[in-house]
């Protein structure tokens, strides 16, 4: 993952050693690693009519029910469900209505603490952790780039390369912070990069949008 994340919550049903969790959290790129053996609390839950059972069961009241199952808990609901299979929901007009699991869907939708953060680009590249990361997967869709290269035969995987990078504004800036740390990773021994739009010939690859062009020789 490009943006570092503060935790990851994985369900587990047993214990996890200390270096399991360790990789994890570092293949990831997540702060924290949480373990938990329910979703009870990770979870939103809403509940709409079956209106084709319903329907032809309560006609007219159908639009208090709905109301009514809109304004209840949802997880409140689901638990009566599953637990006594009905759930006694009190409708507007001062009426009462018990449900079964059939006459009701539960949808279910991550909490909104736990939805993935909309990624900002330029504020991924021009803060230093972030830039960190997003030059490590710069780095391994590089490597796959030599890959290919040699699967088309002109590039053995164990061969040293040369690499021309051209790129711009923070995507320049971030390569150019790392630039040994890549050149070591993908056994360039050349490496150039020059601040520009990608020349003509260069596999093009992004980064959070921004172009960047590779060119891989012997």
């Amino acid at each position: 993952m490009r943006q570092p994340l503060p935790r990851a919550i994985a369900l587990v049903d047993r214990d996890l050693s200390p270096e399991v969790i360790s990789e994890i959290t570092d293949e990831l790129n997540v702060k924290s690693f949480e373990r938990v053996s329910g979703l009870e609390g990770l979870l939103d839950y809403t509940v709409v009519p079956n209106f084709r059972v319903l329907g032809p069961k309560l006609g007219p009241k159908i639009p208090q029910v709905k109301e009514a199952l809109l304004a209840a808990d949802g997880a409140e609901v689901r638990q009566a469900l599953e637990n006594t299979q009905e759930y006694t929901l009190k409708l507007k007009d001062g009426s009462s209505l018990t449900i079964t699991a059939e006459d009701v869907e539960v949808r279910a939708q991550s909490h909104e603490d736990l939805r993935s953060p909309k990624t900002v680009n330029t504020l991924l590249l021009s803060t230093p952790p972030h830039r960190r990361t997003a030059v490590r997967g710069f780095r391994t869709r590089v490597s796959t780039c030599a890959e290919r290269s040699s699967q088309s035969n002109w590039l053995e995987i164990a061969d040293r390369i040369k690499l021309q990078i051209d790129a711009t504004a923070l995507a320049f800036q971030a390569i150019t912070e790392h630039q040994a740390w890549i050149a070591g990773e993908v056994l360039a021994t050349e490496f150039a990069i020059h601040e520009g739009e990608p020349v003509t010939g260069a596999e093009i690859l992004e980064v959070d949008e921004h172009p960047i062009g590779v060119t891989l020789t012997k």
